[in-house]
């Protein structure tokens, strides 16, 4: 064999053991080739200058079809199989060509196979949409989408959703708490009919805003969500200036301030935070002895705490003064409780 043709059967071997490619086991195989060929680069001279020699193919189709494979390990066992027939004796050129046959059709049978899959992947990936298509139309009718809540409602939304349904299925809790978080957004958004819906909305739209934000970072990027989140409180802030009923509930807020401004204003003086009282209860329950923490001048609460600061108790304070009025309730005197002894105790001398 000529120095050419050594130097280019190396070439050719040193290529396939640095293949990252390559699964290890088959590269040990295709190196044990390394014999036979060279045995046949010297009684075939066509072997270099032909690129379609059987041997040269050989090593082709074990790289595509080990590409094919995956790395499953069931398929690098048939092409080394395959291979081994080479290893047992000095083929020609002819015994190549049936390999080469037999891994031809190998990759046909793979490919094909494949091929099944991704149009079954696909065929299922159709139906997972056209779910979660009717199921969002099924939530948003009836509803109205605000310009500004558009992207979140028909965009990110539906994005989170196909994940969920694609890897957990509609049968999951996970995609129901998804539905009901995104059938409760939908409820909120609506432009305000009712008092009640003004309050609601009033009182819990951050709950939605917080609830939606964190679900939806599981599924995109924050640059992406941020925007939306924002625009969203925009627009409940929008949507509660500008509703009719945002000035009843101002003037219920006032009356109601109002009430407990007059009902504080009417309690006795000398109900103060620290002092301890004896606090009536029921008939049946005996009082309790509590020191007043904390009077609420938003609620016209009275908050009662025991000896270690906890708290124990709440009371309206006109219904605190009424008790004491009554002589149900009673507030100690401070002197009574906490005045020390005038005379030291005498200590008789022991030893």
């Amino acid at each position: 064999m000529t120095d050419k043709k050594s130097e280019f059967i190396e070439q050719l071997f040193n290529a396939i053991s640095s293949d990252p490619a390559l699964p290890a086991e088959l590269k040990i195989s295709l190196l044990r080739l390394q014999l036979p060929i060279n045995n046949l680069c010297h009684s075939d001279p066509c072997f270099i200058t032909n690129t379609r020699h059987p041997a040269r193919q050989t090593l082709i189709l074990v790289k595509q079809l080990s590409i094919l494979s995956k790395n499953d390990p069931l398929i690098i066992k048939k092409i080394n199989f395959l291979l081994s027939e080479l290893f047992t004796s000095s083929p020609g050129s002819r015994k190549f060509a049936q390999i080469n046959l037999q891994l031809d059709k190998a990759i046909s049978m793979i490919s094909k196979k494949q091929a099944t899959g991704i149009s079954s992947d696909k065929k299922t990936k159709i139906q997972l949409k056209e779910l979660l298509s009717h199921k969002i139309k099924h939530c948003i009718e009836g509803h109205t989408i605000p310009s500004a809540c558009q992207n979140i409602v028909l965009k990110l939304w539906p994005g989170a959703l196909f994940y969920l349904l694609k890897t957990h299925g509609d049968k999951s809790p996970q995609w129901v708490n998804a539905i009901n978080m995104y059938s409760d957004l939908l409820d909120f958004i609506q432009p305000i009919s009712n008092s009640a819906q003004h309050a609601r909305i009033k009182d819990h739209f951050m709950n939605i805003v917080r609830s939606n934000n964190n679900m939806l970072l599981l599924y995109h990027q924050e640059r992406i969500v941020e925007p939306e989140i924002k625009s969203l409180i925009t627009h409940f802030n929008k949507l509660l200036k500008s509703s009719q009923f945002s000035n009843m509930q101002r003037e219920l807020d006032t009356k109601k301030t109002d009430h407990t401004e007059n009902k504080l204003l009417n309690i006795s003086s000398t109900i103060k935070p620290g002092i301890w009282c004896e606090i009536y209860i029921n008939e049946i329950t005996p009082s309790r002895r509590l020191k007043l923490s904390l009077i609420n001048t938003k609620t016209g609460m009275l908050i009662f705490v025991n000896r270690k600061g906890i708290k124990k108790l709440e009371k309206d304070a006109m219904e605190f003064s009424e008790e004491l009025e009554k002589g149900l309730s009673k507030i100690y005197k401070h002197d009574a409780l906490f005045t020390k002894p005038s005379t030291k105790p005498q200590y008789q001398k022991i030893g």
